[in-house]
């Protein structure tokens, strides 16, 4: 309820079909119902939105928190301060935890991150892990805290044609050398570990302006581990993820000579 106005605008009978559709993932469903439930009654989806935010249980302080993404797993706000503006990603599956298993949790979020920037470096956006008692109903719950990256919707990957990110690369040497370090350090670690970080969410892998040249970061910390069980269309994905940066690697390799 909360995200549901962040979704694509769409009819009515579009989102009907959506929350029918058993394709859809359960948390697609509960999302277009929720938005499909504050385009009908907007008034009492307006009151339960305010409802289920609670920024006043922060241990720190922000002169606004609202909501502008969310995931499968987490729910993102901006916050705006002193310090300037950063992100907060909450993570939903560790509401009302108990003290002792919210440390662990931090624990192991924290090691997830850890683990990537052995991989990748200063391509990581930096993080910092922590429990909070808000803003998602006021319940404790781990979050991890980012620097905003303005014009956050420039995937590398999504919806992008090899040819333009390989004529952006070309332009910028810094941003050339970060891209080729990203594609062949995770087709290493592929061959090394079995393991893939994901790429495959909207928004993952970024091409941002920093002091007014193109960069690239990578703001989510997931990986996938190929030797385990996956289901069946998130290996299919995750394969044609691979094959394409495989190309992209020959591609950036042949570019030289």
């Amino acid at each position: 309820m909360l995200t549901s106005s962040l979704r694509p605008p769409a009819g009515l009978a579009a989102r009907v079909l959506a929350v029918g559709n058993p394709r859809s993932s359960h948390y697609d469903r509960v999302g277009h119902l929720a938005r499909l439930g504050a385009t009908l009654f907007p008034g009492p989806a307006a009151w339960a939105s305010a409802r289920l935010q609670r920024p006043e249980g922060l241990p720190f302080r922000a002169e606004s928190v609202r909501p502008v993404a969310y995931g499968s797993g987490a729910t993102v706000f901006r916050l705006d301060g002193e310090e300037g503006p950063h992100v907060l990603k909450v993570y939903r599956r560790t509401l009302g935890l108990r003290v002792a298993d919210l440390v662990q949790a931090a624990a192991w979020y924290r090691s997830k991150y850890e683990r990537v920037v052995g991989w990748y470096g200063d391509i990581v956006l930096p993080a910092r892990y922590l429990v909070v008692h808000g803003p998602l109903l006021g319940r404790p719950g781990v979050a991890c805290v980012q620097r905003y990256l303005p014009g956050m919707d420039r995937d590398l990957l999504d919806g992008r044609p090899d040819e333009e990110i390989l004529a952006e690369a070309d332009a910028d040497e810094g941003l050339r050398e970060e891209v080729e370090r990203f594609v062949d350090r995770t087709l290493e670690i592929h061959a090394r570990e079995r393991a893939l970080v994901d790429i495959l969410g909207p928004r993952n892998l970024v091409v941002v302006l920093e002091e007014g040249r193109p960069r690239l970061r990578l703001v989510d910390y997931g990986v996938f581990d190929l030797a385990g069980p996956l289901d069946r269309r998130l290996r299919e994905r995750v394969e044609a993820a691979l094959r394409r940066l495989e190309n992209l690697a020959a591609r950036l390799e042949g570019a030289l000579f």
